[in-house]
């Protein structure tokens, strides 16, 4: 059975042609980025899973399960490109499949690996992923 993070992830990948141009099949990961990823040049995009998902109950069973995910965008430090518009585009495609953004964590700066990154959060029902 596919991980709701592998599945977005795949989703993501299959459906590149609607997202921004920016954003390549070959740099979207679930879980991990590959070892053998080596761009310099174009975002990166990491899917992972959340803890504090949750059911809701009917007649003391689950008839709904709520999750979370998030995205990591790594860009590269000196990245020239439009960043927002790259995240508008992600958040959007997302909406429009009920997986609701509710954290943006702005750009950072990293000390270790020196990229920019930006952590998007989200909620999804189980059941429509």
């Amino acid at each position: 059975m596919a991980t709701p993070v592998s599945k977005i992830a795949t989703y993501l990948k299959n459906n590149v042609d609607k997202l921004d141009p920016q954003i390549k099949k070959e740099h979207i990961y679930g879980m991990m980025i590959s070892p053998n990823e080596r761009t310099t040049t174009e975002p990166i995009i990491l899917v992972t899973e959340m803890p504090g998902g949750h059911h809701t109950y009917g007649n003391n069973a689950p008839i709904l399960t709520k999750g979370k995910i998030q995205i990591t965008i790594y860009y590269p430090k000196n990245y020239r490109e439009d960043m927002e518009s790259l995240e508008l585009s992600l958040k959007a495609f997302l909406l429009s499949k009920k997986i609701t953004c509710y954290s943006d964590a702005g750009h950072v700066l990293t000390p270790d690996n020196q990229q920019i990154t930006n952590t998007l959060k989200f909620n999804f029902i189980k059941e429509d992923i």
